[in-house]
């Protein structure tokens, strides 16, 4: 292939129906030392394919730039297929490549962390140090978004090998582009959203270290993360939160429930709620008399799903503290 294209260098130049080229399959196909080759050949070729056109010249720079039906670079091939290899020697050679957002107005680290490749998306962060490589998507979804959503259930098999990595990742990727961290998509989602929702207390620890306040910021279902994490059972979160930011406790939810409210609406809730009420930092006892809109108190709601023990146990508390 490759001295096929030395004495027909324009076939560079051609595409498929979907607008790929040569490049850009063989990036897929993983063919490292074609992809090295290529990247090896001078900035401009002279073409003397088409008789009609006459001599012209190709410049290889611009067909590893060229984008296909999508506009997907190779770049963007070599970030979903995670070879690092190859991405790395696309990052050395071709200039401008990694600032290239597909028609998704995805850049290609956006599209590495997607596809679960933590250690692609890290390179090419790291490949251009006299600028800020694109780290977000047009609708304000960023690649710390996408790194996290990893950990959806739906993602287990995707990662369930390089998990590790990816925990790993996505902290220096956190220490790095701290601003990431109170970066909302469309639906306000923050990273810590994300993290507490699939239960990795890791990655829960280092946003709250990085910056507390994001405890207090609801998504736009009303849903701070202390909620989410009382709904899911998460009682290391829980505490996490509590011990980064304890007036995260105050913040109400659309109803105007509180994080015991949310917590009965899970199987969990007993987790959560000794978790919150036996917490020693912290007077949590106002929570067991507060009502949302309706006037119900989590007592109500206690004695509404009857759990008889829990419910005494928590009308003593509640006296108790009066």
């Amino acid at each position: 292939m490759n001295e096929l294209l030395s004495l027909k260098p324009c076939m560079l130049l051609t595409s498929n129906g979907k607008g790929e080229t040569v490049l850009h399959k063989v990036v897929a196909a993983r063919h490292k030392e074609a992809v090295i080759f290529e990247l090896g050949r001078p900035s401009q070729l002279e073409c003397a394919c088409d008789l009609e056109a006459g001599a012209h010249s190709v410049h290889t720079q611009s067909v590893w730039l060229a984008g296909n039906n999508e506009n997907e670079t190779t770049l963007h091939y070599a970030a979903k297929c995670g070879d690092a290899e190859i991405a790395g020697a696309l990052l050395e050679k071709v200039q401008g490549i990694a600032f290239i957002c597909n028609n998704a107005k995805e850049p290609p680290v956006y599209t590495a962390c997607e596809e679960g490749h933590s250690d692609v998306a890290m390179k090419i962060l790291h490949a251009d140090s006299s600028a800020s490589v694109p780290d977000s998507r047009g609708d304000d979804r960023t690649c710390l978004h996408a790194l996290i959503d990893l950990f959806s259930p739906v993602n287990k098999f995707l990662i369930e090998k390089k998990r590790n990595q990816i925990v790993e990742n996505a902290k220096l990727l956190i220490i790095e582009r701290k601003q990431l961290v109170e970066k909302a998509d469309g639906s306000s989602n923050l990273p810590l959203h994300l993290a507490t929702m699939y239960g990795e207390l890791q990655l829960v620890k280092k946003l709250v270290e990085t910056n507390s306040e994001t405890c207090y910021r609801v998504n736009n279902d009303g849903m701070a993360s202390i909620y989410i994490a009382a709904q899911k059972g998460f009682v290391d979160i829980i505490k996490c939160l509590i011990g980064s930011s304890p007036d995260c406790i105050h913040v109400l939810g659309k109803e105007n429930n509180n994080v015991l409210h949310f917590a009965l609406e899970n199987e969990h809730y007993r987790l959560a709620l000794e978790c919150v009420l036996q917490n020693d930092d912290v007077d949590t006892s106002f929570l067991v008399k507060e009502g949302e809109n309706e006037g119900n108190t989590p007592l109500h709601t206690f004695a509404t799903q009857y759990r008889p023990r829990l419910f005494l146990r928590s009308v003593v508390f509640s006296r108790e503290h009066q």
